[in-house]
């Protein structure tokens, strides 16, 4: 349309066509135009609403999660079934992110504190997971592991339970349990 438009300017201009069919021209232009108009308002309100349907996963939905992985830790009689359910929910919702929303995911994964690091000072919860003989579990923690080491802040968060003192236990226990795997192995 802006092609045709221009062109039709141009022969105006070098006089090959005269002003005799103008305003039907313009007629024409006005309606393709207003057809473009309603095509780019309709994909921006589309391109609007799939970004609030991929917003990241609220704060609240990751702090209940926190909770229920602290409750389920703290269970006398097999905690790892709901350990590695809960795990899988977060991983679940991680892979429905926008691959450009990931980031900010870990931003929020890192200041709910989902592995109980910064309020306790210490790895111990995430290290008691890692302790337990549970396949499906180590598997769960390490890919939340892996989303959080994606970025700068969650390598910190990973191994500054101190601030002013960097502890790679988490990382020896996962190249530990690593090397345990069989060649192959999705862990």
């Amino acid at each position: 349309m802006a092609v045709n438009c221009l062109d039709h300017l141009n022969d105006l201009k070098n006089g090959s066509k005269t002003t005799q069919n103008l305003g039907e021209s313009i007629e024409s232009y006005k309606i393709q135009l207003g057809k473009y108009h309603k095509i780019l308002l309709l994909e921006l309100k589309t391109d609007q609403q799939s970004k609030a349907s991929h917003l990241l996963v609220s704060e609240k939905v990751l702090k209940d999660h926190k909770t229920k992985l602290l409750q389920c830790k703290d269970e006398e009689a097999n905690p790892e079934e709901g350990l590695t359910e809960i795990l899988l929910s977060l991983r679940v919702n991680a892979l429905q992110i926008p691959p450009d929303q990931r980031r900010n995911l870990v931003a929020q994964l890192i200041k709910v504190d989902i592995l109980h690091i910064a309020a306790a000072q210490n790895y111990d919860f995430v290290m008691s997971m890692l302790r337990m003989n549970n396949h499906g579990l180590k598997h769960s923690l390490l890919a939340l592991l892996s989303v959080l080491a994606s970025i700068p802040q969650g390598v910190h968060y990973l191994t500054h339970s101190n601030p002013n003192k960097m502890d790679l236990s988490i990382l020896d226990r996962t190249i530990d349990i690593l090397k345990e795997q069989e060649n192959g192995s999705v862990t």
